[in-house]
């Protein structure tokens, strides 16, 4: 089952690319990484919304009420706080307010949320597959594809914390955010397809 509003999560997710390869080309750097991680952020929020939607369509009635007096959430809440917070650096840096100094706090920001969150949507990718009524082979085989996921997430959030200290070193590398911007993009719209 395609996860719900999986489509535009992976429109909003991919959308994050145009700015961050064309600023990697050269073109208004500083100002298509600012939108970028705008859109990145955004599409954390989105996502989060697609894996809340995934929860409850992957548990019964019963288990959705018993599910509410448990304390759950806090990844789907950390990605929703995460990208919010990762858009609203952009949007001061866009104002002028340390401009590299923001974007690349918000590229950390994004790439630790990737690695508190990701295990999490694994799992509720893997409770859908399991729930699904399809064949024993599709399901084996979509099992499979679903548990290299959470490791490839690990590794991108990775990927992103260190981009974005090396624009804090480095002090004015719009190449290591554009980077950065570009591996959260590619996670995004694995996310919205993954379940």
């Amino acid at each position: 089952m395609p996860g719900i509003g999986s489509e535009a999560v992976a429109t909003v997710g991919s959308a994050g690319a145009v700015p961050a390869i064309v600023g990697l080309a050269g073109v208004l750097p500083h100002l298509l990484a600012q939108v970028g991680v705008i859109v990145v952020g955004a599409s954390f929020v989105a996502v989060q919304g697609s894996a809340a939607a995934r929860y409850g369509a992957a548990l019964s009635r019963e288990e959705r009420s018993q599910l509410h007096a448990l304390p759950t959430g806090a990844a789907v809440t950390s990605e929703f706080v995460g990208g919010m917070t990762a858009a609203l650096l952009g949007l001061l840096s866009l104002l002028g307010v340390a401009p590299l100094l923001l974007l690349a706090i918000a590229v950390i920001l994004l790439g630790a949320v990737e690695i508190a969150t990701g295990r999490s949507i694994g799992r509720i990718t893997h409770m859908l597959i399991e729930a699904a009524d399809v064949s024993p082979r599709v399901k084996a085989l979509a099992l499979e594809s679903a548990g290299a996921s959470p490791g490839a997430v690990l590794l991108i959030g990775m990927g992103a914390v260190a981009l974005g200290m090396l624009a804090i070193v480095l002090s004015t590398s719009t190449l290591a955010l554009g980077l950065g911007i570009l591996i959260e993009t590619a996670t995004r719209s694995e996310h919205a397809t993954a379940g």
